[in-house]
């Protein structure tokens, strides 16, 4: 699967938008109606983005931090050389459904393939430490349902979480795993 963005740098400016502190996907979203793409905002003057609601001088200066820019470059990298591919909210790749949400991620990082067959999707979402009932529970309930098509989706590598619980994450049933990341990829 390639990577979202024609070039690194439409890819390292969606990184550079989804990476940012304070910059969320409601923000994020402002600043795609109004500048139309990433690059755009990132060209615009800080008097353009400090018109966006919600922005404020703070977050401004979080958005056009050098460091931010730099971090970007050096996930855009990372993801390469780990065969992550990132899915930008303009690829043709984006799942549709999840395009559909009020306020989609800006940045997928997908480890694996989308198949049609990923059209139906379970996404399991709770606290970044659950329980280990939780776990028990997750796992109950959506083992039978991978192990009948069903796409799981997580947040971030659950596989420690999963061991940790004496259980095995869905997607195993399948022998394969999707994941959406929504952060940075961690060595």
């Amino acid at each position: 699967m390639q990577s979202g963005g024609t070039t690194p740098l439409s890819r390292q400016a969606w990184l550079r938008l989804m990476l940012a502190p304070e910059i969320g996907p409601v923000l994020g979203h402002r600043l795609l109606r109004l500048f139309g793409s990433p690059e755009a905002a990132f060209q615009a003057d800080a008097r353009a983005l400090s018109r966006v609601p919600g922005m404020g001088a703070a977050r401004l200066q979080r958005l056009l931090d050098p460091a931010v820019a730099a971090r970007a470059r050096e996930e855009d990298e990372r993801c390469h050389a780990a065969g992550v591919a990132l899915l930008t909210l303009d690829d043709p790749s984006y799942p549709v459904l999840l395009k559909g949400l009020e306020y989609p991620p800006l940045v997928l990082w997908v480890r694996g393939s989308i198949a049609d067959a990923d059209r139906l999707a379970l996404a399991i979402v709770g606290p970044r430490s659950p329980s280990a009932y939780a776990l028990l529970m997750a796992g109950r309930l959506t083992v039978p349902l991978a192990r009948h098509g069903l796409t799981e989706s997580t947040r971030k590598p659950t596989r420690a979480r999963w061991k940790g619980a004496g259980a095995r994450s869905p997607c195993w049933a399948r022998g394969w795993e999707l994941q959406f990341i929504p952060r940075a990829i961690r060595n």
